[in-house]
């Protein structure tokens, strides 16, 4: 028969071992992230600066484990960037700064990371 006290403490290395699976996978998502960014520049010259944002990268997110990686570029074309971004293990969402609204743009900016910048 299980106790209250044995099952609460089941309960407990569950969450704990969930907890430690979120935090690794988040740890992987940032520098795959980073890794994406300086490919971002690399490959797309005319991109200047590339921004993490979304539940990977604002840590008032609740992220999970099918969290994506959402970047933002300035100076480029979304389309064209899919292209630096293929072959990730993560789901990679990239928008362009010229192509979202003012007020996207401002809040990634505020609430974002800095990921990679054009020397």
């Amino acid at each position: 028969m299980v106790t209250p006290r044995d099952a609460a403490k089941t309960i407990r290395a569950k969450n704990e071992r969930e907890r430690r699976a979120l935090a690794k996978r988040k740890e992987e998502a940032r520098a795959e992230g980073i890794r994406l960014a300086r490919n971002i520049l690399r490959e797309y010259p005319e991109a200047i600066r590339v921004w993490g944002f979304g539940s990977t990268y604002e840590d008032w997110r609740r992220y999970r484990l099918d969290s994506d990686i959402d970047l933002a570029v300035e100076r480029g074309c979304a389309y064209k960037l899919l292209k630096c971004v293929e072959g990730s293990a993560f789901k990679v969402d990239v928008v362009s700064f010229e192509e979202i609204p003012k007020s996207l743009a401002t809040f990634i900016r505020e609430h974002g990371i800095l990921l990679a910048e054009a020397k």
